[in-house]
């Protein structure tokens, strides 16, 4: 709503401050939100969102829930759909309010590394929760991304007002990949996976060093530098390394790319005692060497992409939390060109779907339930892991 371009593009911040001081936009009074609300809606608010005479930030309040609401709602001797219905129109009424303060200044740069972020997480929420919207944003941004940032062939760090500009860092390419990977598996549209695999190529080709055994954050054709830069930690954001080592196992799992999971676990290997020594650090390549251990958990999905059936089997196959999952398929007339999907046909004309393991695949299956059952099967051979 407030940190998203009109063309799909996601702004970097907004800042704290306004009005000379920190947070004023966003804190209330007591006195402020009963002249929001009047005096009986604001106590049913401020007893709502904990706001209280002595704040809770610098003597004034941060709305938050704290708990439920089943509580507050049995004490009013309303039902709960009641109470949502009464602060639904508080909020709007506070948002009405509020919108006449001061706004902070908003960061309307378009960073490709921190929209690949914010892209993969709405793909990955859209696919589990059933949230259509948060699969167009994240289709949006993608197509943004490859034709603002994406030109002559290489990808650019920022956008803003049209001016793309600062060729792109590892992180760029690899979040990238990794947001585009993340879309395919949710609508199983070969765009995605056919663009993520050409970051793959340029993966290599501009930042991996084969004869060191490392990737470094800059092109090999960038600026030259006493000291070619190269950060290994996760830190706020995950490091470069730790998103191409995780891309790149990604793409060896789903392409049966051999080639892409040697260099991941060189990186790993070279990496592995300072991981052990300070895993704090290494939040992500932790992630990532997990998902290198694991073995993938392959579903295949074939039939119209439309039709409700293959809807049903798709928000099956991302309805419960699997990190090492695969998932491939789409329309058997456009596939792309993938090794899972060699030999997969959809069984008649319905939607039809198979759990495989190592390219070894159960009998086809029709139905949620179905495909549910062999999902906890291959789930529990895991167990053990």
């Amino acid at each position: 709503e407030d940190l998203r371009d009109a063309r799909g593009g996601f702004y970097s911040a907004r800042d704290a401050d306004s009005e000379g001081e920190e947070g004023t936009f966003y804190l209330w009074s007591p006195q402020e939100v009963e002249e929001a609300l009047g005096a009986e809606a604001a106590a049913l608010f401020s007893r709502a969102y904990g706001v209280t005479p002595e704040g809770n930030f610098e003597g004034k309040n941060i709305l938050n829930l704290q708990g439920g609401l089943d509580p507050l709602a049995k004490s009013e001797g309303v039902s709960l759909d009641e109470l949502d219905a009464s602060l639904e129109t508080a909020r709007i009424a506070m948002k009405e309010a509020r919108s006449a303060r001061e706004q902070p200044f908003r960061d309307e740069k378009v960073l490709t590394s921190w929209n690949s972020f914010v892209s993969r997480a709405l793909a990955e929420a859209g696919g589990a929760l059933g949230r259509v919207d948060y699969v167009e944003a994240a289709r949006e941004n993608a197509e943004f991304i490859l034709q603002e940032l994406f030109q002559n062939g290489r990808l650019l760090r920022s956008w803003k007002d049209g001016d793309s500009r600062i060729p792109g860092f590892l992180e760029d390419y690899a979040g990238l990949g990794n947001a585009l990977l993340t879309l395919y598996e949710t609508t199983l549209e070969p765009r995605w996976v056919e663009e993520a695999e050409r970051l793959s190529h340029l993966v290599l080709h501009l930042f991996w060093d084969d004869e060191e055994g490392i990737f470094f954050d800059s092109p090999r054709d960038g600026e030259r530098l006493v000291v070619r830069a190269r950060e290994i930690m996760d830190n706020a954001t995950p490091s470069g390394n730790s998103l191409a080592v995780e891309f790149l196992i990604r793409m060896a799992a789903l392409g049966d790319r051999q080639d892409l999971r040697r260099v991941a676990e060189r990186v790993l290997n070279r990496e592995i005692d300072g991981v052990a020594k300070f895993p704090s650090a290494f939040g992500r390549l932790l992630s990532a060497l997990t998902l290198c251990w694991a073995p993938p958990t392959e579903v295949v999905i074939l039939g119209n992409p439309g039709s409700p059936e293959f809807r049903d089997l798709l928000a099956t196959a991302h309805g419960d939390f699997n990190p090492s999952r695969v998932v491939a398929g789409g329309d058997p007339g456009s596939l792309p060109p993938l090794p899972i999907l060699k030999g997969r046909e959809a069984v008649g004309d319905r939607a039809t779907a198979f759990v495989c393991r190592d390219f070894t695949c159960s009998l086809p299956v029709h139905t949620p339930e179905e495909l549910r059952r062999e999902l906890e099967g291959a789930q529990g051979k895991l167990s053990g892991f």
